[in-house]
């Protein structure tokens, strides 16, 4: 009995010039489910200086960006996360 392997397609990267950058200075969370990459990015602003109040930026949400089903992301990631130090899970991350 014959077996038949499918091959995937090739694939051609063709630029999009018109897609709009968006610039992040931070990342406030990034969930990783074993499948899925999940990573929000985040803009800090800062308000106008005034005497009277304290200044206190905020962060807005800038991206959200959803990888799934890429092997090369699951691959990556995986060994990022096994990677990782026994005592990084129990060491608090500081968020600036």
């Amino acid at each position: 009995m014959a077996v038949h392997q499918q091959q995937s397609p090739s694939s051609l990267y063709v630029d999009l010039p018109e897609l709009a950058e968006t610039f992040a200075d931070s990342i406030h969370t990034m969930i990783w489910d074993g499948q899925t990459l999940r990573v929000e990015f985040c803009v800090t602003r800062f308000p106008e200086p005034a005497s009277s109040t304290p200044m206190e930026a905020k962060r807005y949400p800038a991206c959200r960006m959803v990888s799934g089903g890429v092997p090369e992301v699951r691959c990556w990631f995986g060994r990022l996360v096994s990677a990782r130090s026994p005592d990084t899970e129990r060491s608090p991350v500081a968020n600036p």
